[in-house]
């Protein structure tokens, strides 16, 4: 990201990119302390919504398109 102009960062799909994952262990952090099935239910309900529009926005926004961009989100 240090190579594009300050202007341009913010809307660099790098960092919207990034910004998802960084909700999701965000997320995983905040559960660390439940019991297993406490944490699978938070999980589950906290997660999905984010990684729906995660999804979305690699669909619309191309990384999908590009094999090599694409491992991380073949499940």
């Amino acid at each position: 990201m240090k190579s594009l102009p300050k202007q341009d960062q913010h809307n660099a799909a790098a960092l919207q990119g990034q910004a998802y994952c960084r909700r999701l262990f965000s997320i995983e952090q905040e559960l660390a302390g439940l019991p297993p099935e406490e944490r699978y239910t938070q999980h589950l309900a906290r997660s999905k919504p984010v990684i729906n529009t995660a999804w979305a926005w690699a669909k619309q926004t191309g990384p999908l398109r590009n094999p090599r961009w694409a491992k991380p989100f073949i499940i």
